[in-house]
């Protein structure tokens, strides 16, 4: 082999150079590494309740005025089973919304950047 040119020998291993910097390279990645915040799944979690239950209470609002126009005796089941769903739906609805917005008031303010 000539000594004047670069390329290696045919059997010889190959050498591989590594440069590993300090800081991660912003422009390779748009990512950036944020630690786990629990607090962004319990939101989710009492989103999902508090839209459920308020959905549940439409749905019985608009369940009770179609069977409002049903036959006298279709009515007064409706109304008997409302006066023991009712106050306790919206107890509960009540209560959710208390919790929901009133840990949203208690939460710590992110720092300003």
């Amino acid at each position: 082999m000539n000594a004047s040119t670069n390329s290696p020998a045919p059997n010889a291993p190959a050498h591989f150079e590594l440069t590993v910097s300090p800081e991660p390279v912003a422009a390779a990645a748009h990512y950036t590494l944020e630690p786990y915040n629990p607090e962004e799944q319990r939101d989710y979690v009492r989103m999902f309740v508090t839209v459920g239950l308020l959905a549940l209470f439409a749905f019985i609002i608009v369940w009770v005025a179609v069977k409002s126009s049903g036959p006298r005796d279709t009515w007064k089941q409706t109304e008997d089973m409302l006066t023991i769903v009712l106050p306790a739906l919206t107890g509960l609805i009540g209560s959710v919304l208390g919790f929901y917005f009133g840990s949203q008031k208690n939460r710590p303010t992110p720092p300003s950047a």
